[in-house]
């Protein structure tokens, strides 16, 4: 599991992502139901853990690791989501993908509970 130090130690890290699960609205801070802060930790990118719905459905790993291939030569991925839910979708297809990845559990939330903490708003 990941905790805010290591969130901010793979903004700057280029061996290191950080995956923001959330729906793309949400990661760009075009909507923000539930923080209260909109936008997305700095150098995040996003794998909205909706996009994975089709894998339940046709679940063929060659097109699993076929989504997350930019993913593969990082040494550190650590998967967000707000709260906590919805990175265990990623999390799951990341491992069946043959990734290592690392769950940030306070998510979101807890990011912006440190003002400090930069944000970044795509809109």
């Amino acid at each position: 599991m990941a905790d805010v130090e290591d969130v901010k130690k793979a903004i700057n890290n280029k061996n290191q992502v950080i995956v923001d699960s959330r729906v793309a609205e949400r990661y760009r801070g075009e909507i923000e139901p539930i923080d209260k802060v909109p936008g997305h930790i700095p150098s995040a990118v996003n794998f909205p853990w909706t996009d994975l719905a089709r894998f339940y459905e046709d679940y063929d790993e060659s097109k699993i690791k076929e989504h997350y291939k930019d993913l593969a030569g990082y040494d550190k991925i650590i998967v967000h989501c707000g709260s906590g839910i919805t990175p265990t979708v990623n999390l799951l297809f990341m491992e069946a993908a043959g990734l290592s990845p690392i769950f940030y559990v306070g998510g979101y939330s807890d990011w912006i509970s440190y003002e400090d903490n930069e944000v970044v708003k795509e809109i």
